[in-house]
């Protein structure tokens, strides 16, 4: 690949700005200045920027604890606040993409990369991934809530819901929530179909990934490779 490609999908900057710190002579490769910004360098090659290694990385993944008030979103016309604002400059270079999506007024896990085929694995509908979600309520649910959800709830359209699970006590106001696909405002649906409302939204899992309880809402982390594997594992 090109000098400028390697250095621009490391998140170093844009082409045009690479283009001059190349000129400049501050990127060498396998320690030999390099000032040409189509020059062919592989993977393997080792290319520095004012003498600190660039490593090359095809693929990024992070997860966030979003916090309220922010899109699922790389963008927004409206102005509002968007998830990838949270992200240190490099990394919004890098053009991750949410896998999958939490409301405005949600929180918790919330999965970003830049591998297509990832983000396609996790929203899938067809690999019925599990997601998990602790929420409040602003009133109790009826005591068939559990065996309606196994069931499958039929929401006000008239979809009918894959079955899903609900651990909740009767008469309190808190339940845990594992559904294996996500269909606009799905949780809240659903919960508005057993006669409740939903006051908060908390995800806590997305397949057999947990949500690191040490990052503050707005804080991230990347992934290791064992951690991505683990987005992908279905069971409940």
């Amino acid at each position: 690949m090109r000098l400028d490609k390697f250095l621009a999908d490391a998140g170093i900057g844009s082409r045009s700005q690479l283009r001059g710190l190349i000129r400049g002579g501050r990127v060498a490769v396998n320690g030999t200045v390099c000032k040409s910004a189509d020059a062919k360098v592989v993977e393997t090659d080792r290319i520095t920027l004012d003498g600190e290694v660039i490593a090359y990385e095809k693929f990024v993944t992070v997860m966030i604890n979003k916090p309220e008030g922010y899109l699922s979103a790389t963008a927004d016309e409206r102005g509002d606040k968007i998830v990838t604002e949270l992200l240190d400059e490099r990394l919004q270079r890098m053009d991750l993409k949410p896998a999958g999506r939490l409301d405005k007024d949600s929180t918790g896990l919330l999965v970003l990369t830049n591998d297509g085929a990832l983000i396609h694995s996790v929203i899938s509908p067809t690999r019925h991934v599990v997601k998990r979600y602790e929420v409040t309520l602003a009133s109790p649910l009826p005591a068939d809530a559990s065996a309606r959800f196994a069931e499958g709830i039929t929401l006000e359209d008239g979809y009918r819901c894959l079955p899903g699970q609900l651990v909740y006590e009767p008469g309190t106001l808190r339940a845990v929530i594992c559904i294996r696909e996500g269909k606009f405002h799905q949780v809240k649906r659903m919960v508005a179909a057993l006669g409740s409302t939903v006051l908060t939204l908390h995800r806590a899992k997305i397949g057999a990934l947990s949500l690191d309880e040490t990052l503050q809402p707005g804080e991230y982390r990347r992934l290791t490779d064992a951690e991505i594997a683990l987005l992908l594992f279905s069971e409940q």
